[in-house]
């Protein structure tokens, strides 16, 4: 569905006729995508999309908020979520699980890169 008007509160201001992080000012600002099912189908989707988003946001605050030009994409460790993360957050497993909870496990142990 489509709005169709859109309002930023009286400030005058219009919003952009297009956005995209994947191509702001030359620059991606996001991950790319990965086959989560190498070496063996794996339903890991969920953690594959919580990690890819958790490592853009730090990537787009470090670059834009923080003035780090220099800063890397990283990629988080989907295989730590899947070994280690059920044991902290109950985020899931092969056979399906919460990107919400992935977010939990990120507030309560660090995600290696």
């Amino acid at each position: 569905r489509v709005a169709s008007e859109f309002s930023l509160g009286g400030t005058g201001l219009e919003p952009p006729a297009a956005f995209s992080w994947r191509s702001r000012g030359g620059r991606s600002y996001v991950s790319e995508a990965y086959n989560q099912h190498i070496p063996q189908y794996c339903g890991s989707c969920w953690a594959f999309a919580a990690t890819g988003v958790l490592a853009d946001r730090w990537y787009i605050k470090e670059v834009l908020h923080s003035n780090l030009t220099d800063a890397l994409l990283r990629r988080l460790s989907s295989q730590y979520v899947l070994s280690c993360g059920n044991n902290v957050s109950k985020c899931g497993t092969c056979n399906g699980g919460s990107d919400a909870l992935v977010y939990r496990l990120a507030q309560l142990a660090r995600i290696p890169d």
